[in-house]
């Protein structure tokens, strides 16, 4: 029985938790609180960037992989398709400027509507409530105004606080950058007389 005892005692010590690990996993974490935020991504030219905070790439709202599947079914159905939303070939050099068009509480599907309709591109929308969306690889230009722009980093947002973090974001990846601000018109009213036409006259 002399060795009995001894056996147990060097069991519990055995099987007892490590409290200085969790300490220290306590104080590291209290050391780095930037850990627990979420890590984003910016995509270019394939290449995936992590930033903070979180950016999101919703597979649905890519329009490279949209404009391309528009092209293809109009022609299948002998239509001519309309330019590409972007260009298909990679900037052949980094951009200047940045384009911010910007409507305080713009909601991200009514950006992307006008985007669709237009037959035009972004590279970013910010939600009305600050959440980042990349929506076009950024080594490639965004067709805008009859034609696609290659010096340019095209954003349309809802959220001043989102837009300022993306535009850190952006200044940190590609250095400094001229910034265009445009102010979006609020949607036309559904009532809304046509324009082209005098009140009270006959279609």
């Amino acid at each position: 029985m002399r060795w009995f005892w001894p056996l147990v005692c060097a069991l519990l010590v055995a099987c007892a938790p490590d409290q200085k690990t969790e300490e220290g996993d306590k104080s590291t974490s209290k050391q780095n609180p930037e850990s627990s935020r979420m890590v984003g991504e910016l995509h270019d030219g394939g290449q995936r960037h992590r930033v903070a905070p979180l950016i999101l790439h919703p597979a649905h709202m890519d329009f490279r992989v949209g404009c391309l599947v528009d092209r293809d079914q109009a022609r299948q159905r002998g239509d001519e398709p309309r330019p590409l939303c972007f260009d298909e070939d990679r900037r052949s050099s980094p951009p200047t400027k940045l384009r911010i068009e910007y409507r305080l509480g713009l909601q991200v599907s009514e950006s992307m509507r006008r985007l669709t309709l237009a037959g035009e591109a972004a590279h970013f929308v910010v939600e009305a409530t600050g959440t980042l969306y990349q929506v076009l690889d950024l080594a490639h230009a965004a067709y805008r105004g009859g034609m696609t722009r290659p010096d340019e980093v095209r954003v349309v947002s809802g959220n001043t606080g989102g837009t300022d973090v993306l535009v850190e974001i952006l200044k940190s990846h590609y250095g400094t950058l001229e910034i265009e601000r445009i102010d979006v018109p609020p949607p036309a009213p559904a009532n809304a007389p046509d324009s082209g036409k005098a009140p009270g006259s006959e279609p």
